[in-house]
């Protein structure tokens, strides 16, 4: 049995870790300065004016990225699957492996609600893109993400956890809830229309439709968000992607409480 010393020892070993890695995945310390102290529409306009312009990769470079930013921290061979939580090898790639089970490139936002061209930047922007099984992908399909029950679909390396589908409705695992969420948080202030290669992205809780710029349910994202915290996998994903990839960050892994600041309780 550990006694109180051990206990205080080993919380304190965890804390240091968790601080650490905080630190090393930190934005730099003046990135975000011009939206110091703002909130809602300021803040907002503010944070797309820093993300905005990055570095847009080629269509088939993103595999070369999702094979770091989904690295499976275990394998380094392998990498894990976003809705699925399975570990594929690296090389099993869709449409050049004969694996049995493969691996593609997962629009958590749709890519057919806004921007069904692969020239545009919000294509292969990779702040949403992830790794994933390909016939978890196809059956999420266009699907809006939502709470639900209908029919379940395996995670594994866990327990008592499923993906759900209902018509439209797609509710991911517990622990990929809040990198979705903030991945969508991420589109709707990246991307405001302002040039004339990307969209105007947007949040609401009505159903969205194929062709138009728009996710849902924006209620159930601010859940999951809060429900799901930034994690270390997803802090170093974001600074991986604004340090070798695209050059910007989502403010909402750096900063969640942004959350609130923009969309409210």
């Amino acid at each position: 049995m550990m006694n109180l010393r051990s206990i205080a020892c080993t919380a304190a070993a965890v804390t240091l870790m968790t601080a650490n890695a905080f630190a090393q995945y930190s934005a730099p310390s003046t990135y975000y300065t011009s939206a110091n102290g703002l909130t809602g529409s300021a803040l907002k306009s503010a944070l797309h004016n820093i993300i905005d312009g990055h570095t847009k990769l080629s269509y088939s470079a993103v595999w070369t990225a999702l094979q770091t930013l989904d690295e499976n921290p275990s394998s380094t061979a392998n990498i894990r699957c976003i809705y699925s939580n399975r570990f594929l090898s690296k090389s099993a790639r869709d449409g050049s492996s004969s694996a049995a089970v493969v691996w593609n490139r997962e629009h958590s936002w749709p890519k057919s609600f806004g921007f069904n061209t692969e020239s545009w930047p919000a294509y292969t922007d990779v702040h949403h893109l992830y790794a994933c099984e390909r016939n978890i992908n196809s059956t999420r399909n266009n699907c809006y993400f939502e709470n639900t029950t209908g029919t379940a679909y395996t995670v594994f390396n866990v327990t008592n956890q499923f993906n759900y589908r209902s018509g439209e409705k797609w509710q991911a695992w517990t622990s990929v809830r809040g990198d979705l969420a903030r991945s969508m948080f991420y589109m709707d202030v990246r991307y405001n229309g302002d040039t004339a290669n990307e969209p105007d992205c947007s949040l609401s809780t009505s159903v969205p439709v194929v062709g138009t710029a728009r996710m849902a349910n924006l209620t159930t994202l601010k859940a999951w968000a809060s429900a799901d915290a930034v994690d270390t996998r997803e802090r170093r994903r974001n600074h991986l992607v604004y340090t070798s990839y695209q050059g910007n960050r989502n403010p909402f892994v750096d900063s969640p409480a942004w959350v609130t600041s923009i969309y409210g309780n």
